[in-house]
C-alpha cells in the first residue's frame, strides 16, 4: 500500500508547522509519529522540518524537541519526568507541548481513574503555570485485535482475551480524556487515528456492555506500532492539532 495516497496535510500547513515550536514527550509509538513526520516532508514544498532529540534547546526558531519520558508500564514516572523537563526552562521556549502515553501504561490491571486524575492534574496545572503554552492533551494508543487463536483460548477457558481486556481499560481512559479535553480543540486522539482504516471504517468490537476500539490492521507494523501508513495519518493529524 502507498502511505503517501492517504495524506491531506497540505505545504502551507507544513510550513506553519515547521515554523512552530513543540516539545513532545513519548516513547515508542511516539517514535512512529516523529517517522511519519519526516515521510510527511519528504520531498514537500514546505521546506526542511527540524528535528532535535533533545529535552534540552534554546528555540527562536521552529523545531520540535522530542525525547522518551519516563518508563513503559509506568504512567506516572512519565508525567513527572514530563513536567520536570519543562520545569527547567523549556516551558519558556516551546509554543507547544505534548506529553503522550503508550499502549502498555494502560491495560485491564490498571486504575483507569486514577491514572487521569493523575494526568489531568499535572497538566492543568503546567497549562496555568504558563498561560501562553499550548498543552496538547492525548488518548493513550490501541493494540490490533484478539487473533484467533486467543478468541478460541478464551472460549474453552471462559476468559476474555488479554488484548481484549487492555483495550477496553483503554477506551474507558481515552473516553474520560475525551469528555474533558475534546472541546478545547487540544485533544491529538491517538486513538482515533489508528482505529480508523483509510477508508474511514473503525476498527471495534463489543464484548458484552463494552463497545472497544483496536488498531486498524491496516495501519499496524505489529500488535501495537504503526506502520508506514499508520504513521503518516498519526503525523498529519499531530499538526493538525497542533496548528488548530
Amino acid at each position: 500500500m502507498d502511505s503517501r495516497q492517504h495524506v491531506t496535510a497540505t505545504a502551507e500547513q507544513l510550513g506553519s508547522f515547521a515554523q512552530t515550536r513543540v516539545f513532545f514527550g513519548h516513547q515508542s509509538v511516539g517514535n512512529n509519529i516523529i517517522d511519519g513526520l519526516r515521510l510527511l516532508y519528504t520531498d514537500s514544498k514546505a521546506g526542511p522540518l527540524t528535528i532535535r532529540a533533545t529535552s534540552e534547546v534554546e528555540a527562536d526558531a521552529g523545531v520540535l524537541a522530542h525525547t522518551m519520558v519516563g518508563v513503559n508500564g509506568d504512567p506516572q514516572s512519565k508525567i513527572d519526568e514530563f513536567a520536570a523537563i519543562l520545569s527547567r526552562g523549556l516551558a519558556d521556549e516551546m509554543d507547544v507541548v505534548i506529553l503522550k502515553f503508550c499502549y502498555v501504561d494502560i491495560t485491564r490491571g490498571t486504575d483507569v481513574q486514577t491514572v487521569f486524575d493523575e494526568y489531568s492534574t499535572a497538566l492543568d496545572t503546567i497549562s496555568r503555570q504558563h498561560p501562553r503554552l499550548r498543552v496538547v492533551y492525548t488518548t493513550v494508543p490501541l493494540t490490533t485485535k484478539a487473533s484467533w487463536k486467543s478468541k478460541l483460548k478464551a472460549l474453552v477457558t471462559r476468559n476474555v482475551p488479554p488484548s481484549t481486556a487492555d483495550n477496553i481499560a483503554r477506551e474507558q481512559y481515552n473516553a474520560l480524556v475525551r469528555n474533558k479535553y475534546e472541546s478545547t480543540g487540544r485533544l491529538f486522539d491517538v486513538a482515533r487515528v489508528e482505529s480508523t482504516a483509510p477508508d474511514g471504517s473503525r476498527a471495534t468490537d463489543v464484548l458484552g456492555d463494552s463497545r472497544y476500539f483496536a488498531l486498524d490492521e491496516e495501519l499496524a507494523l505489529d500488535s501495537g506500532h504503526l506502520n508506514d501508513v499508520g504513521s503518516m495519518l498519526a503525523a498529519q493529524e499531530f499538526v493538525r492539532v497542533v496548528l488548530r
